[in-house]
């Protein structure tokens, strides 16, 4: 009897402990995060045909380009967005090249390159208005591209990013982490990006071309270089585009741009700097190391402008522009690095330094003291979640594209810059 009274006490016991350890309170916080994951994609789905259709609103902006009176807008793996800018007070969206996959826009004279996946597609721009698909180079990119998952039969094709807010318990990591199989970045503040960098390559005959500073894929001379994985790769710039090489570069690379006979290359840990005297044979001269983060690069004459952010897939904490000397191409040397909000893409012009810092919008610097670029800050419009920006060369215009849309804006005066149009998306949802 003394044995049952005993475990008949144990047995309650046992009960009211994990009673009251189920029922205790936990400490919870709501935490807003950037919240990235991953699409995957099977072979068929990636393989769709592409189209030129009427005009599509623009929802999720990539990357631009500008040839001659016409801008190409990504629209982030659906294709591109065809905006007749003769009037850049009133543009007007004329028509869509549908592009399943589609990242990144080059020319070359009358050609425009796409890429699909794992493909690349040559389209005619004769008349921008519309296009003419001419080619399509498959398998043009190795499978190193898209990481395969066998237990999916799908590939990674990218990622969907967005802003959430939930609750969560008191172990929420400080920055960032894995969960539910998506990376995500806490950040007060969390501020969207894109993707655009990189310069012209239709020649010095037929319609200005330039690019945004955040592409990856750019025309010089005759070949068209494109970043995948970790290498660059080389092809011939005609209507059926043919391999014509590659070099390895490094972990995380991510932009291109072309100047004076170099190639400068943005990366996650850093900015490669290439001869590429022989297009074929470009020669690595250095590396500028920073800290691990997302950039885009800008180069004019002997100086290099670098933007680092956070909240990005990259994992970096940073968010600040570098200027860097780069007269001694194989000893670059950091002049000064200035914080700033979440800095995207940028444009230089002689004297003034144009900068997309995500939601703090638009920011215009007086650069002619490069030991103190902040304190000349010109001019700030803060109604933009900017992306990317482009100087046009030839007027005093600047073409920015950001969360909202297309913004552009008349340069002549720098001290009275001022908004001449707006292009809005439709966001769904």
């Amino acid at each position: 009897m003394k044995d049952l009274r005993l475990f008949l006490l144990l047995t309650v016991g046992f009960f009211i402990m994990t009673t009251v350890s189920c029922t205790k309170d936990k400490s919870t916080t709501f935490v807003t995060y950037k919240k990235f994951t991953p699409i995957y994609m099977t072979l068929a789905e990636m393989n769709a045909e592409s189209e030129i259709q009427d005009a599509q609103s623009m929802k999720k902006t990539g990357k631009i380009f500008v040839y001659g009176d016409y801008i190409f807008i990504n629209e982030v793996r659906e294709g591109v967005h065809v905006i007749d800018n003769a009037n850049p007070s009133n543009p007007v969206n004329v028509s869509f090249i549908k592009v399943p996959g589609n990242i990144d826009i080059a020319v070359k004279g009358h050609l425009l390159f796409l890429d699909s996946y794992f493909d690349l597609l040559t389209f005619d721009i004769s008349d921008p208005a519309h296009p003419q698909f001419v080619s399509r180079a498959e398998n043009a990119f190795p499978n190193t591209k898209y990481r395969y998952s066998a237990s999916r039969n799908a590939y990674l094709v990218g990622q969907l990013e967005e802003i959430v807010t939930e609750e969560m318990d008191s172990e929420v990591p400080e920055k960032a982490g894995w969960r539910d199989g998506s990376f995500w970045v806490v950040k007060d503040n969390a501020s969207g990006g894109g993707q655009g960098g990189g310069s012209g390559g239709g020649g010095s005959t037929g319609p200005v071309t330039v690019a945004g500073s955040m592409a990856s894929m750019v025309v010089v001379d005759d070949y068209l270089y494109i970043i995948s994985g970790r290498k660059v790769l080389l092809f011939s710039a005609q209507a059926s585009p043919s391999p014509a090489g590659s070099f390895e570069v490094g972990f995380r690379i991510e932009t291109l741009f072309p100047a004076q006979n170099k190639l400068f290359i943005g990366g996650s840990v850093g900015m490669y700097i290439y001869d590429n005297s022989d297009p074929l044979n470009p020669v690595k001269l250095s590396q500028f190391m920073h800290f691990n983060s997302c950039d885009p690069v800008f180069v004019k004459g002997d100086i290099a402008y670098v933007t680092l952010r956070d909240g990005t897939p990259c994992q970096g904490a940073q968010n600040q522009l570098d200027v860097i000397d780069i007269s001694n191409l194989q000893q670059p040397k950091l002049l000064k690095e200035y914080p700033m909000y979440n800095p995207h893409g940028l444009s230089v012009d002689d004297n003034q330094l144009y900068l997309c810092d995500g939601g703090e919008g638009l920011k215009v610097f007086e650069i002619s003291d490069l030991q103190n670029i902040t304190a000349h800050l010109k001019y700030a419009y803060k109604g933009i979640d900017a992306y990317d920006v482009i100087r046009m060369p030839n007027k005093d215009l600047l073409i920015v594209i950001g969360k909202g849309g297309l913004y552009q804006f008349d340069i002549s005066n720098a001290d009275q810059i001022q908004k001449v149009s707006f292009l809005s998306t439709n966001v769904e949802g």
